[in-house]
């Protein structure tokens, strides 16, 4: 079994735990929108009989040795998981004045997603409860000798989950309404979820620099609109969060969507939403 991210893998592990040890592809402080396979990457997906990935969206650098896969290899694109809350992407930039617009969720029950959609699904706590169920399925059927295992881990983590939510949203209630700017359009789905005021991203994708029309736009509106924080991403350091932040009241902390700084295995997804949630508040509040 291989997982391609580590969020992602947690879910995996979770379900699996007690009967085996799904393998990651992207470790450390990789990115899914540049990663380099390893040839231990590419041998562990070769000899993989399931695969979960988010899909085309994120990990572009999977398209081609997803193809390349055996006919025994079975691939599960999550953000085709019935019932997910999808949002588009709302690129880079200022996006207060259409905030209510730009946060329009949709459902999707078929089909493949389009790149127009964020692909970031795993930080909205109920996302996260149906790509348990498409896991635990999905292992169950592959390895029927262990389905009632796999089940009974899938629910045992949607009620984990469900204290989880309840948790981070009495933990953010304090600090919705203070405005804040994230490194790149990644944490949407958390945000609408707890109904948080993020109201522009410094880049539109991480790989591409702003110009400095956006620059200037940006620090315009942290100056208009009071933005406390900017927050950056562990995978991708930029001195120009510092220079945006000069001479505002604005702060830069850091939060993760891929919870990197975390050992993988079936706790990292609950770590990583609650060290975000810690990183928010503590820079909101400060």
């Amino acid at each position: 079994m291989v997982a391609s991210i580590a969020p992602l893998h947690s879910l995996v592990a979770g379900v699996m735990d007690g009967i085996g040890t799904p393998a990651l592809i992207v470790q450390g402080y990789g990115s899914p929108h540049s990663y380099q396979m390893r040839p231990s990457d590419a041998a562990a997906l070769q000899a993989a009989d399931l695969v979960f990935w988010i899909g085309e969206p994120l990990e572009t650098f999977l398209q081609k040795p997803l193809r390349a896969l055996p006919r025994k290899a079975r691939v599960v694109t999550m953000i085709d998981t019935p019932g997910l809350r999808l949002l588009p992407n709302r690129g880079g930039g200022v996006w207060e004045a259409g905030h209510s617009e730009q946060h329009t969720p949709r459902e999707r029950n078929t089909g493949s997603a389009p790149a127009t959609l964020d692909p970031h699904i795993w930080l909205d706590p109920t996302n996260a409860q149906h790509l348990l169920a498409v896991i635990a399925n999905q292992l169950s059927t592959a390895d029927p000798t262990n389905a009632a295992r796999y089940l009974a881990n899938g629910q045992q983590l949607e009620t984990r989950i469900d204290d989880l939510d309840r948790e981070l949203d009495a933990r953010l209630a304090r600090v919705r309404g203070i405005p804040f700017i994230v490194f790149h359009d990644a944490f949407q789905y958390f945000e609408l979820r707890y109904r948080l005021r993020s109201v522009g991203s410094v880049f539109s994708s991480p790989e591409r620099l702003p110009g400095a029309k956006r620059v200037q736009t940006l620090r315009a509106q942290i100056r208009e609109l009071g933005v406390r924080c900017i927050f950056q991403e562990p995978q991708f350091e930029s001195a120009l969060l510092k220079t945006l932040s000069e001479g505002t009241a604005a702060r830069v902390a850091v939060i993760d969507p891929l919870g990197v700084a975390f050992q993988p295995g079936g706790d990292a997804y609950f770590k990583m939403m609650q060290a975000n949630t810690t990183a928010i508040v503590d820079c909101l509040t400060r």
